[in-house]
């Protein structure tokens, strides 16, 4: 999720890249990616090695025996009955479910940064909002007093104009 602010991206990044929820929604994808593999492992032929060697002594006083023997053995099981298949199958289904679950962790990760980022900023926008709504309340404030002491304006000018300041800052204290 891209919003063209350098600030907002390299967050995104950092959230990811050290958040465990996503590590772990990583390694179970991996894990049933293994699985699928594990699954299509009857699907293929099986081959088998084995040796052995042996040293025995054949009769009281004739001298040992030598045996050795290697032997090599392969086997394919044909899936008639579609069993294996059906493994494969739902270690399939199982591997896109912890692909479709790590996206939506990511996704959910990035929308709460997103989401937490835009109101730091608005909350930024509405601080400096306030703090110009003030200093144009103080000298208005300013300007009325001197309007009032002129005897342009009334007093209930220089209290209204009092009033607006201290309210706004009021606001900008909270």
């Amino acid at each position: 999720m891209r919003y063209g602010d350098p600030a907002l991206n390299a967050l995104q990044d950092r959230a990811q890249s050290g958040n465990p929820g996503l590590a772990q929604s990583a390694a179970r994808l991996r894990a049933a990616q293994a699985a699928v593999g594990g699954a299509r492992a009857p699907l293929l032929p099986q081959l088998g090695i084995s040796a052995s060697s042996q040293r025995a002594q054949a009769a009281p006083g004739a001298g040992p025996v030598n045996s050795q023997s290697l032997g090599v053995s392969a086997s394919w099981e044909i899936d008639l009955w579609g069993r294996v298949a059906g493994m494969v199958d739902a270690a399939q289904a199982n591997a896109q479910a912890s692909s479709a679950d790590l996206a939506a962790a990511r996704l959910s990760l990035q929308a709460l940064v997103a989401q937490s980022y835009f109101a730091l900023r608005t909350a930024e926008a509405q601080q400096q909002m306030l703090q110009a709504t003030l200093a144009a309340y103080d000298d208005r404030r300013t300007l009325t007093r001197n309007r009032v002491q002129a005897g342009v304006a009334s007093p209930s000018d220089a209290d209204q104009a009092e009033s607006q300041y201290q309210s706004t800052r009021a606001q900008w204290l909270e």
